[in-house]
């Protein structure tokens, strides 16, 4: 069980690797009221999104009930205990933080330049994913590594 929540982290991040550069979070507030967009930032305490009907806004992180990432998912992480993994990567600040600033990372870009291995990934194709030597290069990155520590404590 463990190896697939390794995968299937990896598989979430590198879902919302994309997701988080592009406007496609769905952010819920207490208040009941829903924003879509990019988020830009977090700095422990406000977020900072940019939409396209507001511009560039602030939301302070207690006013957020909750954040989705829209679009399709694989169907490994289609899984209930992978939405729970989901939902608690995007509820933590700090997690976010280390996710988005994997953007740039040269083992992360490789994987998701490679079309064929992206189509791995959405497919949640293990057995490909796991004979590809970026998407194995990707899973012993320290940083990815530190991600998947401080999740699946």
């Amino acid at each position: 069980m463990k190896r697939a929540l390794v995968f299937g982290l990896l598989l979430l991040l590198l879902g919302a690797i994309p997701t988080l550069a592009g406007p496609t979070q769905r952010i819920e507030l207490h208040d009941g009221s829903v924003i879509q967009g990019e988020i830009l930032s977090f700095d422990g305490s406000v977020y900072t999104i940019r939409t396209t009907s507001l511009g560039t806004i602030t939301v302070a992180a207690p006013r957020v009930r909750a954040i989705h990432m829209e679009g399709q998912g694989s169907p490994l992480t289609e899984r209930p205990e992978f939405r729970d993994l989901q939902q608690g990567i995007l509820g933590s600040p700090d997690t976010l933080n280390m996710i988005l600033g994997l953007q740039d990372d040269p083992d992360v870009q490789a994987v998701l330049q490679d079309a064929e291995l992206m189509k791995a990934v959405q497919a949640g194709d293990l057995e490909r994913l796991l004979a590809n030597p970026k998407f194995l290069r990707l899973l012993e990155n320290p940083r990815v590594q530190d991600i998947g520590k401080r999740v699946l404590r």
